[in-house]
């Protein structure tokens, strides 16, 4: 995993700049950094068609969801993006993925606020989604996906 760097604070000492680096890392390259989407102008609107809502990214990060709830815990469907939306806008983290063998490994991320669910036409092997954010993985890499969710869950900004 590729380490995100974040500048805390900035002094100058004697003509020479002292950064102060923080980031997370894992010991391998399987999960691309986390990256901070823009905010979909749509987000405040609630639907009741899930079919006619449209995203700026797939799978979206923020946007039109339903007026009505959406699955918790592990789902055993594809979502529509519509419902992927209603999951981040109460707060939860999404956790979806490609190849069926890889639920046994994805099972144990469940909690109250980490919905696991299958989306065979992802292009990566798993994403992972908040309010905003979004993680991608070429392979399923537990401990980058649970350092996501611990992030993430449960917040939900600029909405």
């Amino acid at each position: 995993m590729r380490v995100p760097i974040v500048i805390r604070s900035g002094l100058l000492l004697g003509g020479f700049s002292l950064i102060t680096l923080t980031g997370c890392s894992s010991s391998s390259e399987d999960c691309s950094v986390p990256v901070r989407e823009e905010l979909d102008p749509s987000h405040l609107l609630h639907i009741t068609d899930a079919s006619i809502a449209v995203y700026k990214s797939d799978p979206p990060t923020s946007g039109a969801h339903l007026a009505t709830s959406a699955p918790a815990g592990l789902v055993r469907a594809a979502l529509l993006p519509a419902i992927q939306v209603t999951i981040l806008e109460r707060g939860d983290v999404l956790v979806q993925y490609r190849d069926p063998a890889d639920l046994p490994a994805l099972e144990g991320v469940v909690s109250n606020r980490v919905v696991v669910a299958p989306q065979p036409s992802l292009t990566a092997r798993a994403v992972v989604t908040a309010w905003t954010y979004k993680l991608t993985c070429k392979a399923v890499d537990i401990e980058a996906i649970t350092s996501f969710a611990d992030a993430h869950a449960g917040k939900v900004q600029e909405h």
